[in-house]
């Protein structure tokens, strides 16, 4: 199972929805080889999905953290 699935099957098993901006977040994640900040983050999945917004990649890696999915620096 990818890192990427494992993700996925995590985020569904704690009960939180699976939204389409959700899983691109996840996917771009997934897909860097080193740390991201919230604005790059922003910049890769735009260019799939042009209309996310900022909010949406801060409260998914506010859950993401909390869920200890991904780790943030400090």
């Amino acid at each position: 199972m990818s890192h990427h699935t494992t993700m996925l099957a995590d985020l569904r098993q704690s009960g939180h929805r699976l939204t389409p901006q959700r899983e691109m977040i996840l996917s771009v994640i997934c897909e860097s080889n080193g740390h991201l900040s919230a604005d790059e983050i922003l910049k890769r999945v735009r260019e799939r999905y042009p209309y996310l917004n900022k909010s949406a990649v801060y409260r998914t890696l506010d859950l993401l953290t909390r869920l200890n999915l991904v780790n943030p620096l400090t």
